[in-house]
């Protein structure tokens, strides 16, 4: 029985409060500058749209699952704010946290604040298998795809989704200067096009839909 491939991190992770598992080793550096006692870090992952899959850190903790853990310092009391990024995250040992256990931490439904980084407008994208070959790691909304023109070899190239239009079509903003001349540059708004080919999906841009 072939199994399905993993979730991307940020389906598995984001907006969901977790806990970062052995901080005192993969990030000693970080925890002796806050809390010198800490074991582990409760945090609210989520989608920065140019940053990529980051989490704001709000406590530190310690202690195990069998015997329960305690919050050694409160982050959200010292207004203190610690932001970690996706290559810090990407192979972290990681815990969703249950309902019992928000509870016991008294951490809210929602941290404050972190709605600002909310686009439920591009959701379903960031949810959609067919694009999770194509998505940088940690970035959710940066894909690589291919500009075709006649005269040029065919050239990948990365851009960062800012709409659906619908009908697998992205309104996207080109992320790097592409090496030949495709009448475009580094920042240019265009539209580019899923192909859902059953075993070969491709992403090109339509040339005629520069925006």
């Amino acid at each position: 029985m072939t199994l399905p491939p993993p979730l991307p991190l940020h389906l598995s992770i984001a907006w969901r409060w977790v806990m970062l598992l052995n901080v005192d080793k993969s990030l000693s550096n970080l925890v002796q500058r806050y809390d010198a006692t800490a074991q582990h870090a409760i945090g609210y992952p989520h989608i920065d749209h140019e940053a990529g899959l980051s989490m704001h850190i709000y406590a530190f903790c310690r202690g195990e699952a069998d015997s329960g853990f305690e919050i050694t310092t409160n982050l959200f009391e010292t207004r203190q704010m610690v932001t970690l990024r996706s290559d810090l995250l990407v192979d972290a040992s990681i815990d969703v946290l249950r309902p019992e256990q928000i509870a016991a931490f008294n951490l809210p439904d929602v941290p404050p604040g972190i709605n600002i980084y909310e686009m439920k407008e591009l959701e379903l994208m960031r949810a959609l298998e067919l694009l999770h070959p194509f998505r940088a790691p940690g970035y959710p909304d940066d894909i690589q795809f291919l500009l075709i023109k006649k005269g040029n070899q065919n050239e990948q190239i990365w851009g960062r989704i800012e709409r659906d239009l619908g009908d697998y079509q992205y309104e996207i903003t080109l992320l790097n200067k592409p090496y030949q001349d495709f009448g475009i540059q580094q920042g240019s708004r265009l539209m580019v096009q899923l192909v859902p080919v059953e075993g070969h999906p491709q992403i090109s841009h339509i040339p005629a839909a520069t925006l």
